[in-house]
């Protein structure tokens, strides 16, 4: 019982690895309020969760804004053309709806048109988790995040599910937006990183082994 509340224990850990979720999901909340500066911040929030959080490698402050700066650069074009897209599939998906509402055969496309923003949404996660551990260019990284998206059809339904499933947790009880955001992530790493795996190579995947060796940088 004694190690149970032990500093090290795993009462303390649990205590600790809350409050690191509840200071990422503030950071990823400040950062991302210009709305154009979102993609960096899922970046940085994909990286912080895995490095700090999941692996303990180092402090959630420190690493957020380390890898949303690195990031900004190459990820906010994406983000602003991506922001385009909803807007324009959401405008065309409602429209659509309308008309079936109506009695519109037509209108039933929304149906497609809500199935393609499902899997854009999917691409878009491994899209910046992607850019957020790996240094590519930005061609590459669009085409290996569709690769993951539609290669492992498993992992990417989980995916989406589990977001949906957390949305529905906030809009029950907003209070958890506090949290919700950055133990989805956490969640999400488990399944990206083993989807990146798959695609690493032998020496890629030693490398990562060793990093994670590590206790703190």
């Amino acid at each position: 019982m004694n190690e149970f509340f032990d500093i090290d224990g795993p009462f303390f850990h649990t205590i600790r690895v809350c409050v690191d979720l509840v200071y990422l999901t503030a950071l990823f909340i400040i950062t991302s309020i210009p709305i154009f500066t979102m993609g960096s911040s899922m970046c940085a929030m994909y990286y912080t969760a895995n490095k700090a959080i999941r692996h303990d490698r180092s402090y959630v402050g420190k690493e957020y804004f380390k890898a949303f700066k690195d990031n900004f650069k190459q990820s906010t074009p994406v983000w602003i053309v991506m922001m385009i897209v909803y807007i324009v599939l959401g405008v065309e998906t409602y429209t659509m709806y309308l008309y079936a509402v109506n009695g519109q055969a037509f209108g039933r496309v929304y149906l497609l048109l809500m199935a393609v923003i499902v899997v854009i949404i999917v691409w878009n996660v491994y899209l910046f988790a992607y850019m957020s551990r790996f240094k590519n260019t930005t061609r590459n990284c669009i085409k290996n995040a569709l690769i993951f998206t539609t290669g492992s059809f498993g992992k990417s339904f989980v995916l989406f599910a589990l977001m949906y499933f957390c949305m529905l947790l906030v809009v029950s009880w907003p209070v958890l937006i506090v949290f919700v955001p950055a133990a989805y992530t956490i969640v999400a790493t488990f399944l990206i990183e083993k989807v990146f795996e798959k695609y690493m190579t032998p020496e890629q995947r030693e490398e990562e082994f060793e990093k994670n060796r590590v206790y703190k940088n």
